[in-house]
């Protein structure tokens, strides 16, 4: 249901807007996020950070089309693998990236320096389009 109302909320705004549109989420919202790119083309790039894309039908991410990147930190080892897991089963393009030092990418300022950098380039690339 989260990634059927995500997916009419992006599909909302770019009918709006005419801006192209990309999902940053975390947690469980990142399973949401990915279903949601694989129904809608509305949505142009996807970031989940300490997600758990692993959530998301693997039917479903085979057929994410857009650009993902996964952000988890180096020493949250379970959410690590299970990123990776999920990773294989997209087929879009996509990148893994493990904060050093840091179970949660975001629980301190340098991390979190980090992940909003990562985040802003791969949505500038991506949604934008960056030549």
């Amino acid at each position: 249901m989260l990634a059927r109302r995500l997916g009419a909320a992006c599909d909302w705004l770019r009918e709006r807007t005419g801006l192209p549109v990309g999902c940053a989420a975390d947690g469980t919202s990142a399973a949401a996020a990915l279903e949601a790119a694989a129904e809608h083309d509305t949505l142009r790039a996807v970031v989940s950070v300490s997600g758990r894309p692993g959530l998301a039908r693997p039917s479903a991410l085979a057929r994410v089309s857009v650009p993902v990147l996964l952000v988890i930190g180096d020493l949250d080892q379970p959410l690590l693998s299970r990123n990776r897991l999920a990773a294989d089963w997209l087929r879009c393009p996509h990148r893994v990236v493990e904060i050093p030092g840091v179970a949660d990418p975001v629980s301190s300022d340098a991390a979190l320096h980090h992940v909003l950098w990562l985040t802003t380039d791969w949505f500038t690339d991506h949604v934008a389009g960056r030549a």
